[in-house]
């Protein structure tokens, strides 16, 4: 029986190569491009729903030197967040007030989380002391930036505008 030449067999490896070549090239790409991104603007945007939201949120940022109660920039020291009265426990003051119609937002910084346990604990207590417990919610923020304020548009005035342009109306 005779063997069959190998000689003449060979296995390139160019396609998976220059296939492999081209996927690195498209990932770094990808890569420097979302990090220019990133790096670039660096304000975070909250939109405020008009009349679509069933309460209005009141929102509280969670800074490692304390408090920053939005929008009237008044910030609260870690320190004085136990102590009455204060900024923070007048706000928590008018949310129970109106516990149908508001709620407490926390924006986390990454460095404020020691400010946002403290802040959670009081408004608990403070729920439970009034007896008037209220809505509370937190979300997490990036660690640098200004945080821009925005009123987004209602979808349902445009609805009503776009219908109104084009002859009719509901």
């Amino acid at each position: 029986m005779a063997r069959r030449d190998r000689s003449h067999l060979t296995v390139s490896l160019f396609p998976f190569l220059s296939v492999l070549a081209c996927v690195t090239g498209t990932l770094s790409f990808m890569i420097s491009g979302m990090t220019a991104v990133a790096l670039g603007d660096t304000e975070q945007l909250i939109e405020l729903t008009e009349g679509g939201a069933k309460k209005t949120p009141r929102y509280v940022e969670c800074r490692s030197e304390g408090l920053l109660i939005h929008p009237q920039g008044k910030l609260v020291p870690l320190e004085k967040l136990s102590k009455t009265p204060n900024a923070y426990v007048a706000l928590l003051t008018q949310i129970a007030a109106n516990s149908e119609s508001q709620c407490l937002i926390l924006l986390v910084r990454p460095d404020g989380i020691a400010s946002y346990e403290r802040s959670w604990k009081v408004a608990q207590e403070f729920g439970k002391n009034k007896k008037r417990p209220f809505d509370m919610g937190s979300d997490a923020i990036y660690a640098a930036g200004p945080i821009r304020f925005e009123t987004a548009p209602d979808p349902a005035a445009a609805t009503k505008a776009v219908d109104t342009q084009q002859g009719t109306s509901k």
